[in-house]
């Protein structure tokens, strides 16, 4: 922006001296024999002054309008840049947010799968050992039946012969 300041320009007031218009050499004077000539050309002159004048002065409003265009661009810039800094400072924040929630949850999901898991180990042994349990209930009831029915075979024999 201090840039901007230097590269400003001050209006001058153009004034005029007297002697302006008298400066000439003799040999530019001479070119002229009319004295209406020489006043036409003086006026032509100054007409060509004035209107360098008022171009400069144009330019310099311009170069002015230009300027404070600039500065507003830059103070949009500014607020622009800055809404998006507050924007990206925001958005990191919920990121970070979500970060910890996502880790919160991996961790308990985590600690989740290890609960299960030991107890499926203890299900997957109470299994086998009812498992087990069943095959020996299982051997035993046939043991038993099959004595049994021997026994009952014997008492069924023993009883045919005392008849």
């Amino acid at each position: 922006m201090d840039r901007l300041h230097e590269w400003s320009f001050k209006p001058k007031k153009l004034e005029l001296e007297e002697d302006f218009y008298f400066d000439y050499g003799a040999e530019e004077i001479t070119d002229y024999q009319d004295p209406s000539e020489l006043l036409a050309a003086l006026k032509q002159k100054e007409e060509e002054v004035i209107l360098a004048a008022q171009l400069g002065n144009a330019l310099l409003l311009e170069n002015r309008q230009l300027k404070e265009q600039s500065e507003k661009l830059h103070e949009q810039f500014t607020d622009n840049l800055e809404e998006l800094e507050q924007g990206r400072h925001e958005l990191r924040l919920k990121l970070e947010g979500c970060q910890s929630q996502w880790e919160s949850q991996v961790g308990d999901l985590e600690r989740d799968v290890r609960e299960l898991s030991a107890q499926v180990e203890r299900l997957t042994q109470a299994l086998s050992k009812a498992e087990g349990d069943k095959g020996r209930l299982q051997l035993e009831h046939s043991e038993q039946t099959h004595r049994l029915r021997e026994e009952l075979k014997t008492v069924s024999l023993t009883q045919r012969s005392s008849f």
